[in-house]
């Protein structure tokens, strides 16, 4: 769809028609979606339903950029889908992530959440890691480095991968 629609609000509605047609009530998808304009710094975002999602300043402050509509495909045809903007600057950071990483839980059942990846990532930046090694930090990699997958226990992880859970 990207590409054929004039915004990223008429991709997201349209998105979420297909879905809602093509799926049962139960089924829904959370989606960020973001286009970037490299020569200006201009980002223009729509979230639908997604968790806020964070674009980390060069100067260490944390930007929110918070959903603009529902999940796509959970509400029949015809809501708006909203989109926002934002500047990213000289070492600005878009920060995309799923729920995958803030809904990860330890032995204890404890998730990771928002909270604990906004401190991690504040945290990285006062060390002034690169992105690269503030990705490395979320993913765990290399092992040393654990941080979710430290979090929710490795060998968790594992049985569930080999599982398909």
């Amino acid at each position: 769809l990207a590409g054929r629609t004039p915004s990223l609000s008429a991709l997201a509605a349209q998105a979420s028609e297909l879905l809602y047609a093509a799926t049962s009530p139960e089924k829904y998808v959370t989606a960020a979606v973001a286009e970037l304009m490299p020569a200006s710094g201009q980002l223009q975002f729509a979230g639908a339903g997604h968790l806020d999602n964070l674009i980390l300043c060069a100067d260490g402050t944390l930007t929110t950029l918070s959903s603009t509509g529902a999940p796509l495909g959970l509400l029949p045809p015809g809501l708006p889908f909203d989109e926002t903007s934002a500047g990213l600057g000289p070492g600005d950071a878009l920060l995309l992530f799923s729920d995958g990483v803030t809904d990860a839980q330890n032995v204890e059942g404890d998730e990771f959440g928002e909270a604990r990846l906004r401190e991690m990532v504040e945290q990285t930046t006062a060390d002034q890691l690169s992105v690269a090694e503030t990705v490395r930090l979320l993913t765990g990699l290399p092992i040393q480095y654990y941080v979710v997958t430290g979090f929710v226990g490795l060998q968790q992880m594992v049985d569930e991968a080999e599982n398909g859970a």
